[in-house]
């Protein structure tokens, strides 16, 4: 079977070398898969903990149980693996005290020169991320694999071949921690064994934080504000979810006494939803387009990456896009819990994909609202600025629901530690 797998990947990969070379040329990462085949060379020492995500988010994730490691059981060293760049080059920015690598080529013959040179007590893979040899490796070597975090959504496979290898990896799992009750009933169905599967929560609520969030930048667009109308942020809206707002806008009439900050999830559609709110009545300004943004704007259009917490953070209620519309399966929701985290009032859409079981218990919680069209947005809007004590009571609870959900992080490295001694 390693065999056959093995020559699988080295014709993709051949395959689309020259494709990945002609798409990287000149860029100093399209070298890296070099890394991926010799980087156990440059491993220092054995590590106690392999810890491995895909990309940034789940690494991010992980922030918390590396933390408590690091904290904790500083003796027990951690070595840090992504398979996407962006993935390493964060976790080197953010974790300074562990050692980080590339995820290497899931061959045979390369695992296994990874895996002797880490020589790892134990591998923790935050969802959704399973390599067939490196499972099968690491449980041939008597080295227990975790998944944390793991949605049943990440194994469903399009082909007999793909539902066979994530079956095949689960049963070699030494344990797997899910992100809700349903979704441990949902490996159980897969045909994982109940005593090898625990609900603990999702782990990505431990990383919200009730810090502020300062950025310069935008102090002119904050410090000139006008404090007598409340500020909407529509974080990550999608193409079409803009003519939602701009029709909500156009009825209640509320320039007076609220700004709306609209974000696209794509800076580069900010022309057109601009376009949008002037065909609905609305005057909009694109931040880009002026030095300082007219802070008597009734909207404005925000048309930068990497500022949304810090817009959230002064909002007095937001909207989460990318729930308003059908995009797809897969593609459903953003992160409802980051205006959470800031304790305001959220506002989404039906279509929440992976964070849909939060949303229902923000809203059973009474901290959040759905929404399915603009007069329902349009009720909310009137009935929260019409009380600043409910914004800050519902925001509250907002606030108070996602601090009760946290810990995950903690149970699962506690219950790991358990198996291991």
């Amino acid at each position: 079977m390693h065999f056959i797998y093995d020559l699988a990947y080295i014709l993709i990969y051949l395959i689309s070398f020259p494709w990945l070379l002609f798409k990287k040329i000149g860029k100093k990462q399209s070298f890296y898969f070099l890394e991926r085949i010799f980087g156990y060379r440059q491993i220092k020492d054995n590590a106690f903990f392999w810890i491995h995500g895909a990309s940034v988010g789940e690494l991010n994730a992980a922030s918390k149980i590396i933390d408590l490691i690091n904290k904790n059981h500083p003796s027990k060293k951690i070595i840090i693996s992504s398979f996407s760049f962006s993935g390493y080059e964060f976790a080197k920015a953010k974790f300074t005290d562990n050692e980080v690598i590339l995820f290497p080529l899931d061959l045979s013959f390369v695992i296994r020169k990874f895996i002797r040179k880490v020589n790892p007590s134990c591998v923790i893979i935050l969802e959704p991320d399973l390599w067939p040899n490196f499972i099968n490796l690491s449980s041939q070597n008597n080295i227990p694999v975790f998944l944390l975090n793991a949605r049943k959504q990440s194994y469903d496979g399009k082909s007999k071949l793909q539902n066979y290898l994530s079956h095949n990896m689960l049963t070699k799992l030494a344990f797997i921690y899910t992100q809700s009750d349903l979704e441990r009933s949902n490996f159980i169905n897969l045909g994982c064994s109940p005593d090898k599967v625990l609900s603990t929560g999702n782990m990505k609520l431990d990383v919200m934080q009730d810090l502020e969030v300062k950025n310069n930048h935008l102090s002119d667009l904050i410090s000139a504000s006008d404090k007598h109308r409340f500020t909407l942020v529509c974080g990550s809206l999608h193409p079409g979810e803009e003519l939602i707002v701009a029709k909500t806008l156009s009825n209640i009439k509320m320039d007076s006494f609220i700004r709306t900050i609209v974000v696209p999830r794509y800076p580069k559609d900010a022309p057109q939803m601009k376009k949008i709110f002037l065909e609905n009545g609305i005057v909009s300004t694109v931040f880009s387009k002026k030095d300082k943004c007219d802070p008597f704007s009734s909207v404005i259009i925000y048309d930068q990456l990497g500022d949304l917490k810090f817009l959230y953070q002064v909002s007095d209620f937001s909207l989460v896009g990318g729930s308003l519309l059908f995009r797809g399966h897969g593609k459903e929701g953003h992160n409802i819990m980051e205006p959470a985290s800031f304790a305001k009032p959220v506002i989404f859409g039906p279509y929440l994909g992976t964070f849909k079981e939060f949303a229902l218990s923000l809203i059973d919680n009474k901290g959040g609202f759905m929404i399915k069209n603009e007069h329902q947005l349009e009720e909310i809007i009137v009935l929260l600025t019409k009380d600043q004590k409910k914004i800050k009571e519902i925001g509250a609870n907002a606030y108070q629901h996602l601090v009760h959900q946290q810990g995950a992080s903690k149970k699962n490295l506690d219950h790991i530690f358990s198996i291991l001694h």
